[in-house]
């Protein structure tokens, strides 16, 4: 397991080098207080990824940053525009690509890691871990530390019930490339929301681990979902985690 952790890494670094510059859309406004930033990584041999940076304005005004997205100077005026970022998350053990470059950019912004990322990723500067300390009373969190050295939090925003997910679901369900479906649906992207192939092998394979957070995050009153990587779910989001993860809870 830990070999497969490695080579995910590889992939992934390698992925955060190749980052499509030219698609950049604006933020969209999902609800009140609420953003979704989507950018494309280009996997190695070409495969698009997409990839969501989600904002969220805090009680006090400013914008916390979760999955900070590739740096760009026109990606980060589009999120100056929307406030002033004081915070910066990394949710789970491979969302950090990006993470320097935004400390970089917002050096007084609180840095929030996915418990056991800063061992895992010594590199990381210093941050506070996710599962015990969040941005703002506004969000709640779940967390998922299977005994892999990996780790997810679920995160819910309690203003606009939004659930917000990393890598323990994908929703990749339109693409632009038959390349990009014969690709990801070869490496076990489900067709609807769901976990992939990763997710179940990595964060999922420690059941009791898995039921606690699952259970936790359903005890929620969520209505949409935001993925990392796909489709916002926007209908039947209750119904549609539950069925995602039937097996687990």
């Amino acid at each position: 397991m830990t070999q497969f952790r490695r080579i995910l890494d590889k992939i992934f670094k390698r992925a955060a080098l190749g980052f499509d510059p030219e698609y950049r859309p604006q933020p969209v406004h999902l609800a009140e207080g609420v953003w979704s930033l989507e950018r494309h990584l280009r996997m190695p041999g070409g495969p698009i990824l997409p990839s969501r940076t989600t904002i969220v304005q805090l009680s006090s005004g400013s914008l916390a940053l979760i999955s900070p997205p590739p740096p760009h100077a026109e990606t980060y005026s589009m999120i100056d525009a929307l406030g002033t970022v004081s915070a910066l998350v990394a949710p789970n053990s491979f969302h950090y690509l990006y993470v320097n470059d935004a400390v970089t950019r917002y050096p007084s912004a609180t840095l929030y890691l996915a418990p056991g990322l800063q061992q895992r990723i010594p590199s990381l500067p210093a941050g506070i871990d996710l599962s015990q300390s969040l941005p703002a009373p506004e969000l709640e969190q779940a967390s998922l530390c299977p005994a892999h050295g990996v780790a997810e939090v679920f995160l819910f925003h309690r203003p606009s019930r939004i659930l917000i997910l990393s890598d323990i679901a994908f929703n990749l369900v339109h693409f632009e490339r038959v390349v990009d479906r014969i690709f990801w649906r070869s490496f076990g992207a489900p067709s609807e929301l769901g976990p992939s192939r990763t997710a179940r092998l990595m964060l999922l394979s420690d059941r009791p681990a898995a039921r606690q957070a699952l259970r936790r995050v359903l005890e929620w009153p969520f209505e949409r979902i935001l993925v990392a990587h796909g489709e916002v779910v926007q209908t039947d989001a209750r119904a549609r985690f539950e069925r995602a993860f039937a097996a687990y809870v």
